[in-house]
């Protein structure tokens, strides 16, 4: 394959190498743990806002170092993935997040809690930046939509678990043992990653941040990846602070929330294996282009007077829809990395400097124009943005010389 020296290269049709296998199943429990303890502060931020006397801003605050530290160091830590190799920094990412999870253990303070959440955050940007890095390095490329989909699918039952701990665990366990516990299992998973064959970036390649951020915008295939995960996260970032508020006010409670979320967590999962491997055969942007449509007029349905059922369903088929970007959006930033004979941490680290930017503008600015134009307008905005962003993937489908995106 055209990825790292060191890469696991086996033939189509035959079973890829068992140290590929492992290497998958490692990184998928580091984005498991990477999701699961991202979204368990959120049922806890009740009992830190009694317990630590926080404001509404500083609760804010509490959530938003996440992505901001996501933002400040993404690109840098799949620069340093390429140079020095993604196994390196995937062992940092896996200490940032065993710290952080001690951190949140033993908290007194809003300064305690905002380290351990900007600890968090570094720590995600070095599993999603390094870790799916080196996965696509030392998979076969024909695969390469389905292996990196995994990590899709692990995120998925990150995102479903968190609340589990993060509610009933805590308040069965108690948040410092909870933790901790948490924490001396990344001191298992540290151990294990330490033994896994490393993967180099292979001669040739531009490891830059700045060839990476020029590609953002020169390579169609980069473009469109990180076209997909802005998309995804600013869509996905207002609905996930709009949908809860539009079902509280159906009757629908905090517990029958949380089920709503994790069947379409569970739906999602589903449809990332499935356009994983779609992708894979039949091309990435396609794929992208008709989850954005069916994500526009899922968005545009909010707008209609519903009951609880149908806008339940709607909330469900939007988490699968959103799915589908995430799937198809990594592995084509690889690809594009691939044809431009760049290191895939760095191109990596762009895409998440995407998804951090869009997972902190997305709440805001759906907040601000739901103040100021109410919930309808928001959801009819956020329709038109999935709506222009599929007619331009299926622009870029047509046939012209040399502006042709390709899978």
């Amino acid at each position: 394959m055209r990825g790292a020296r060191h890469a696991t290269t086996a033939p189509a049709g035959r079973p890829y190498d068992a140290r590929v296998r492992r290497l998958i199943a490692l990184v998928c429990l580091l984005v498991v743990f990477d999701l699961a303890l991202w979204s368990a502060v959120v049922p806890l931020l009740p009992h830190y806002r009694r317990a630590l006397g926080l404001t509404t801003l500083q609760t804010a605050w509490i959530l938003a170092a996440f992505s901001l530290a996501v933002i400040v160091v993404a690109v840098p830590m799949g620069h340093l993935a390429d140079r020095v190799g993604p196994r390196l920094v995937t062992v940092i990412g896996t200490l940032s997040m065993a710290a952080a999870t001690a951190g949140l253990a033993l908290a007194g303070t809003f300064g305690e809690l905002m380290v351990a959440r900007l600890f968090q955050g570094a720590a995600d940007a070095a599993v999603w930046g390094a870790g799916l890095a080196w996965v696509a390095a030392r998979a076969p490329v024909e695969r390469r939509g389905e292996f990196v989909g995994y990590a899709q699918v692990a995120a998925t039952v990150g995102v479903v678990a968190g609340p589990f701990i993060g509610g009933v665990v805590t308040t069965t366990f108690g948040i410092r043992t909870t933790f901790l516990g948490m924490t001396a299992l990344f001191a298992i998973l540290l151990a294990l990653i330490a033994l896994e064959p490393d993967a180099r970036t292979e001669e040739g390649r531009r490891t830059s941040m700045t060839s990476a951020l020029r590609a953002s915008l020169g390579d169609s295939m980069i473009t469109a990846s990180v076209g997909m995960i802005l998309v995804v996260a600013l869509v996905g970032g207002a609905l996930q602070l709009l949908v809860p508020l539009h079902l509280s006010s159906l009757g629908v409670d905090r517990s029958g929330i949380g089920l709503v979320y994790s069947v379409g967590a569970v739906l999602g999962g589903g449809a990332i294996v499935v356009t994983a491997r779609v992708g894979d055969r039949v091309g990435r942007v396609p794929l992208a282009a008709g989850a954005c449509g069916v994500l526009a007029a899922l968005t545009a349905a909010f707008t209609l007077p519903a009951g609880i059922s149908v806008f339940v369903a709607l909330v469900i088929a939007c988490s699968a829809a959103q799915s589908i970007l995430y799937a198809v959006g990594y592995p084509l930033s690889t690809d594009g990395a691939d044809r431009a004979r760049l290191g895939h941490g760095v191109v990596l680290g762009v895409v998440n400097l995407m998804w951090g930017i869009g997972a902190v503008v997305g709440p805001v600015a759906g907040s601000r124009l739901a103040d100021w134009q109410g919930t309808r307008a928001a959801y009819a905005l956020l329709a038109v943005v999935c709506a222009a962003t599929a007619a331009l993937f299926v622009r870029s489908q047509r046939p012209s010389p040399g502006s042709q995106i390709g899978r």
